[in-house]
């Protein structure tokens, strides 16, 4: 991955170029990358991540549906201090990366 910076050619490209390349812009920045690849074979591994990025989903766009939980996450975001970041991101980190408590 490339970051383009004060390219009049590049600026603001978004797509790809010849099937081999992938322009997309994040903030003020373009990124250039390689296409990506696909297998068509899926494994059980991936069906059940792909199912639990899903539910992530879910909960992410439920959550950012509520005003109160709207706002501690667009206030965890900003905390966070990266520009990237955004209260969306932060929904699906919490889903992704949730505590499981455990009785013994």
């Amino acid at each position: 991955m490339a970051r383009v910076k004060n390219n009049i050619i590049t600026q603001g490209m978004s797509g790809t170029l010849g099937g081999t390349l992938v322009f997309k812009q994040v903030g003020n920045e373009t990124i250039v990358s390689t296409m990506p690849t696909q297998s068509e074979v899926v494994t059980v591994k991936q069906q059940a991540q792909r199912t639990k990025f899903q539910e992530a989903v879910f909960y992410a766009k439920g959550e950012l549906g509520n005003p109160q939980s709207k706002s501690e996450y667009e206030q965890a975001a900003k905390l966070d201090g990266d520009p990237f970041v955004h209260a969306y991101n932060v929904a699906l980190a919490d889903f992704l990366n949730a505590l499981a408590v455990r009785h013994l």
